[in-house]
């Protein structure tokens, strides 16, 4: 995407050599860089779950869309977790995801509780 960026703005002033013009243009986000998922850290996120009563844990890594998080796991150690909020699958950013996320179920995974008393 970098690549592609410094053509695109090598052709804009190209054009504007050629045509007289006068080439403005706003630096923007570079993108998303890839998640660097800090593995002792999920380990002991996947430990201490395991400790509250929660068994039911997926290592399944989540590999749709794109997140900003990426940025940030390049410079500190980071884990991205998924917690489920809806007994469904709900596509992110819908109204569906706003009203699960808002539900008591929703509340409730995400300020995790030991469940010793279930």
């Amino acid at each position: 995407m970098l690549e592609v960026k410094e053509k695109v703005i090598a052709c804009a002033k190209g054009a504007e050599v050629a045509t007289g013009a006068k080439l403005s243009y706003r630096n923007f986000e570079l993108g998303f860089d890839n998640l660097v998922t800090n593995k002792t850290m999920a380990e002991t996120f996947k430990t201490n779950l395991k400790e509250l009563g929660y068994h039911d844990i997926s290592d399944k890594e989540e590999g749709v869309g794109s997140t900003d998080m990426g940025n940030v796991s390049q410079v500190v150690p980071s884990i991205h977790p998924h917690i489920a909020i809806a007994e469904e699958d709900i596509a992110p950013h819908s109204l569906e995801f706003l009203k699960a996320a808002g539900s008591q179920r929703g509340k409730e995974a995400t300020y995790l509780q030991p469940k010793l008393w279930l």
